[in-house]
C-alpha cells in the first residue's frame, strides 16, 4: 500500500513539476509572499476581533461596577438622610419647636454633613417654622412629593428633581414624619442636597476615562451626570428611561448597535421601602466608539505595517527575480558561445541575401579560410 502511495506521490510530482518549471521565477515569488501575507492577515484580523470581544465584556464589566460603587454612595446618603432626621425629629427641642435651638443645631450638623446642603422642619400644613437658611417669608412644602409622601405613609419618604424655594438652586431632598408622644404626625423633618454637591460621586473610581455616570429620579429628570452638567435637570431620552424602568432592579442594556452613537449601559434602581416605585436610577454608560477604537487603530497600524512590509518583499522579489533572469542569460550564452567554438561541424550564420555574417572558429581547420576572411563575403 505505501509502495502504491509513494508511486501516486511521484505520479504527482512529475505532474506538478513542471508548471512551476514553466511559471517565470517572479510569479513564484509573489505567489509565495502573498501567501506569507495571508497568514498573519488572518491572524491579525482574528486577533483584533477577539480583542474587540474582550474590550465589550470589559465594559460591560466595567460600566456596572461603576454604577455598583454610585449607587452604594447614594444608598449611604439616603441611610445617613435617615438616621439623621430620625434622631432630630425625636429630640424635645423640635417637639417643643424651640426654632432657635432647631436652626443652631441643624446649622451644626450642615457643617458636620457636608453632603446635606440643609435641613429644615416643617409642620402639618407644610408651612416651614425651623430651617438652616434664614426664613424671611412663608413658605409651603405641601407640593412636595417627599412632603406627602411622609404624611400619607408616616415612613422616611424620597423626593424629586425640584429647585429649591429659597435658594433657588436644584436640590433632591428626604423626609421624615415628626411624631409626638401618641405617634400622631406633627410635622416632617427635611434633609435636602443640593445637586451640585453630587460632584463628590466624580471621585468614585472609574475604571475607564470614557465611562459616564447618570443620577435620575423617579421620573426621568436627570439629577447629575458626570460629563455635561448641562444635561442635569433634563429628562432622560425617553427610549432608554423606558426600558430601565421596565427592567429588572440591576440590569445591562445596548443602543443599537448600527448607530454612531451605539452604547452600552448598566444601571441600578433604588428604592426605599415601603415606596413603590425606585426614588433614584444609576446607570453608568460608555460609548462602542470608544470601546472600539483601541482595537481598530492596532488592526489599521499592524495592517499598515504587514503591507509596508509586502511593498518591500516584492521590491526584494522582483530584484532578485532580475538578478537570477541575467544571470540565466549570461549563463546560457556562455554555454551557447562555448559549444559554438568548439564544435566539429562548421557552423555559420547567413543574412537574407546570402552574406556570411557568423563563422565559427572551427572554418579554419575545415576550410583553410579564417573566419574574418568570410564575414562580408557572398555565400
Amino acid at each position: 500500500m505505501r509502495e502504491v502511495l509513494d508511486g501516486n506521490k511521484f505520479k504527482y510530482l512529475e505532474a506538478v513539476m513542471p508548471l512551476f518549471k514553466s511559471t517565470p521565477i517572479r510569479n513564484n515569488l509573489i505567489t509565495l509572499i502573498i501567501v506569507l501575507i495571508a497568514i498573519p492577515s488572518g491572524i491579525i484580523v482574528y486577533s483584533t476581533f477577539a480583542e474587540r470581544s474582550h474590550q465589550v465584556q470589559d465594559a460591560i464589566d466595567g460600566t456596572a461596577r461603576y454604577a455598583s460603587q454610585v449607587s452604594l454612595h447614594l444608598t449611604q446618603v439616603a441611610k445617613s438622610s435617615e438616621l439623621v432626621l430620625n434622631t432630630l425629629t425625636r429630640l424635645e427641642i423640635v417637639q417643643k419647636h424651640d426654632v432657635s435651638a432647631v436652626n443652631n443645631l441643624m446649622l451644626n450638623l450642615v457643617s458636620q454633613y457636608p453632603e446635606f446642603s440643609s435641613f429644615f422642619m416643617v409642620d402639618k400644613s407644610g408651612f416651614r417654622w425651623a430651617s438652616t437658611n434664614p426664613i424671611k417669608n412663608p413658605v409651603s412644602y405641601r407640593d412636595r412629593k417627599y412632603f406627602t409622601n411622609a404624611v400619607s405613609s408616616g415612613r422616611f419618604s424620597s423626593g424629586e428633581y425640584a429647585i429649591g424655594k429659597v435658594k433657588g438652586r436644584p436640590v433632591f431632598s428626604f423626609a421624615l414624619p415628626i411624631k409626638d408622644h401618641t405617634g400622631a404626625i406633627s410635622g416632617v423633618g427635611v434633609a435636602s442636597i443640593e445637586l451640585d454637591s453630587l460632584k463628590f460621586l466624580s471621585e468614585t473610581k472609574s475604571p475607564d476615562d470614557h465611562l459616564s455616570i447618570f443620577v435620575l429620579d423617579h421620573k426621568g429628570v436627570v439629577l447629575y451626570n458626570s460629563t455635561n452638567g448641562e444635561l442635569n435637570g433634563t429628562q432622560e431620552q425617553e427610549a432608554i428611561f423606558r426600558q430601565i424602568k421596565d427592567g429588572p432592579v440591576a440590569g445591562r442594556l445596548e443602543t443599537d448597535n448600527d448607530s454612531k452613537d451605539a452604547k452600552i449601559i448598566s444601571y441600578m434602581k433604588l428604592q426605599l421601602p415601603g415606596e413603590i416605585a425606585p426614588y433614584m436610577y444609576v446607570r453608568s454608560e460608555i460609548s462602542r466608539d470608544a470601546i472600539m477604537k483601541g482595537p481598530n487603530n492596532n488592526l489599521i497600524i499592524s495592517m499598515t505595517l504587514l503591507l509596508v512590509g509586502m511593498a518591500i518583499a516584492l521590491v526584494i522579489a522582483f530584484r532578485i527575480s532580475e538578478r537570477f533572469l541575467l544571470n540565466k542569460v549570461a549563463e546560457n550564452e556562455r554555454d551557447f558561445r562555448y559549444f559554438i567554438e568548439n564544435a566539429n561541424n562548421l557552423i555559420y550564420t547567413l543574412s537574407p541575401d546570402g552574406i556570411i555574417t557568423y563563422a565559427a572558429p572551427t572554418v579554419e581547420t575545415l576550410l583553410g579560410y579564417l573566419p574574418s576572411e568570410l564575414i562580408g563575403t557572398s555565400f
